[in-house]
């Protein structure tokens, strides 16, 4: 199915309510990943929007309005019900990706980040499966990249050596400023020329 059917299929049948908004800008479709900021919060987090740009489609599930699992089921497993910022059905230079991301004010706590990824590679594997079941879209050929966005942590480096990954253990980390722009060739390692 062409990629263009696909998008047209997804923004038919996917529920808009749990998707955050993309829209047309000058270099291709962008979307906006926004973290809520209570006001009771007496920590509100320094990293809590960001705009990804460069998309030929995208949609972005926010994780935390769709839950795939039942907690009854597994009641002791509480990880199974993290989730991440966003679940982007992503098509970057003609190729489909899967991009799970998450976006983190500091770098403490690295365990939780994985348990978020981790619980974003489920996610993947429920929206492989029902859009394959239920929508006809093959997803065999997509890949599924891992990232997390935060802000600069002078007591923690990141690990630059990685260039993408597709493994939740070892998401790939960037770091970024509040309110940036970040492009979605870095997402997938492509070149900004």
């Amino acid at each position: 199915m062409p990629i263009e059917e696909i998008f047209t299929c997804l923004k038919r049948e996917i529920n808009p309510s749990i998707c955050c908004v993309a829209k047309p800008a000058e270099n291709g479709v962008e979307v906006i990943l926004t973290e809520k900021v209570r006001r009771t919060d007496p920590n509100p987090p320094a990293l809590n929007k960001l705009t990804l740009f460069g998309f030929d489609e995208v949609i972005s599930i926010n994780q935390d309005l769709v839950r795939a699992y039942y907690p009854i089921l597994l009641p002791t497993k509480k990880a199974i019900n993290k989730t991440c910022d966003g679940i982007l059905l992503a098509a970057i230079k003609g190729k489909l990706y899967f991009l799970v991301t998450e976006m983190k004010s500091s770098l403490s706590n690295m365990d939780e980040h994985i348990l978020k990824m981790q619980a974003g590679k489920n996610m993947v594997s429920y929206l492989k499966c029902i859009l394959s079941e239920y929508l006809g879209i093959d997803t065999s050929s997509w890949n599924t990249y891992y990232c997390i966005f935060h802000i600069a942590d002078p007591k923690r480096e990141t690990n630059e050596s990685l260039l993408i990954s597709c493994d939740p253990k070892y998401p790939m980390y960037f770091c970024v400023e509040n309110n940036d722009r970040f492009s979605a060739l870095k997402l997938i390692n492509e070149s900004l020329i």
